[in-house]
């Protein structure tokens, strides 16, 4: 099931005041939840296509990518989205869309999949999954470094830049969120229906601060 998501219709924002405000936020609200606009503009600005002055889409990504190969992907698990049933979706960036890919609660799931107490991943309204074809980039880049190395270094830069955009675009809407890179990789693809031969990187947790 192929889900739209909402026109993106961000107001304007003052990029040092949104810097100066990131920070992580580890209180989030539990009852408030998300609203559908909102979950599109992270996802959006993690993953989304970049478009031209007059509205035509270029092709790339909201984040750059080593050789244009743009070998990130983004899940999201929905706890508490209105619109949106319990369950685990893919982004598609370039339609702007959600596709359904399995529905149940996995909060305290994710929160054992961590290293240590994390009771965010559980508290989160939503927690985004980026995913990594890290084969293909050792692949791509074999010749520039042994065994792949260099690829492997792009895939990470790559899931930082994603990261942040995000991150940036929760403190532009108000909202609270926690980067999370110590999890059990094979939990954490369990919980996924459809992560293939894709390695998670980060699981970021956001939802209305506290």
């Amino acid at each position: 099931m192929i889900k739209p998501l909402p026109e993106l219709q961000l107001p304007p924002c003052d990029l040092q005041l949104v810097l100066k405000e990131r920070e992580t936020v580890r209180q989030l609200d539990t009852e408030k939840g998300l609203n559908l606009e909102q979950l599109a503009a992270l996802l959006w600005a993690g993953q989304g296509e970049r478009k031209t002055r007059s509205g035509t889409s270029n092709g790339k990504r909201m984040a750059p990518s080593a050789n244009g190969l743009c070998p990130l992907s983004l899940q999201v698990y929905v706890r508490h989205v209105r619109g949106l049933i319990p369950g685990v979706y893919g982004y598609n960036g370039a339609s702007h869309s959600l596709n359904f890919l399995d529905e149940g609660e996995r909060s305290e799931q994710f929160a054992a999949a961590a290293i240590g107490e994390q009771p965010w991943l559980a508290d989160a309204a939503a927690v985004i999954v980026v995913l990594a074809d890290i084969q293909s980039m050792r692949q791509a880049f074999a010749e520039q470094a042994p065994r792949g190395w260099r690829g492997e270094r792009y895939v990470y830069m790559e899931t930082g830049a994603v990261s942040q955009n995000i991150h940036l675009q929760a403190t532009a809407l108000g909202l609270g969120m926690t980067l999370v890179g110590g999890f059990d990789d094979v939990a954490v693809c369990q919980l996924l229906p459809q992560s293939g031969l894709l390695e998670p990187t980060a699981l970021l947790c956001v939802g209305p601060r506290a």
